[in-house]
């Protein structure tokens, strides 16, 4: 529960930090995607505008109460999903363990990535970018040092296969957000770089 409480506080810094782009309190828009393009013959256009204008009073993260032993959801419909930070969240939490127990170089990747030390050659350890056009090679590789990189794209999760329709939603808007196919993003920590390149790939330049 320490842990669960201690996040939300994580996302709320996060939600502040970008006014409201991460915003974890988006589990609605992406429940009305989902059972829009599950039915036999969704519309290729996408939920029903109305529908979407309908949940957006339930897409608040200020309004989520989080106490030092309790959290409410203040607003009906309000949902919750950490799919934007948890990974990276989880990722610090390995990487702090393996720290603890006098490991000095590995590289965690449970799909966000942090890193103790250097590889075992001692160079750097070398990280890929998924080529957003074709999942199945990279565009870029990096190379990173006791820190953490996060990728977010909306390739990852797609609703139709034109991949117009995906998981990365604008939470003021409750449409997808198609500003960038790719965005990643090196910093100390995979909670950092797992939250803003999620928020980051709603947000202008």
């Amino acid at each position: 529960p320490y842990e669960f409480i201690d996040l939300l506080n994580v996302c709320m810094r996060y939600y502040e930090l970008t006014n409201g782009n991460f915003d974890p309190t988006g589990q609605p828009i992406w429940n009305l995607y989902n059972s829009h393009f599950l039915e036999s013959q969704p519309d290729p256009a996408g939920p029903p505008v109305e529908e979407i204008h309908a949940i957006a009073d339930s897409v608040a993260f200020r309004d989520v109460d989080i106490g030092t032993k309790h959290i409410t959801l203040t607003k009906p419909g309000m949902a919750i999903t950490l799919n934007g930070v948890a990974q990276g969240y989880i990722t610090d939490r390995i990487v702090q363990i393996l720290r603890d127990a006098g490991i000095q170089n590995v590289l965690v990747d449970i799909g966000e990535t942090g890193s103790l030390g250097t590889h075992p050659e001692g160079r750097p350890w070398r990280v890929g970018i998924i080529d957003p056009y074709d999942t199945e090679k990279l565009m870029y590789e990096t190379e990173i040092r006791n820190e953490a990189i996060a990728t977010s794209g909306g390739y990852g999760m797609q609703f139709d296969a034109r991949g117009e329709f995906h998981h990365i939603f604008d939470p003021h808007t409750g449409h997808c957000s198609n500003r960038y196919l790719s965005m990643t993003v090196l910093a100390p920590s995979a909670t950092t770089a797992d939250a803003l390149s999620t928020s980051l790939s709603i947000m202008p330049e």
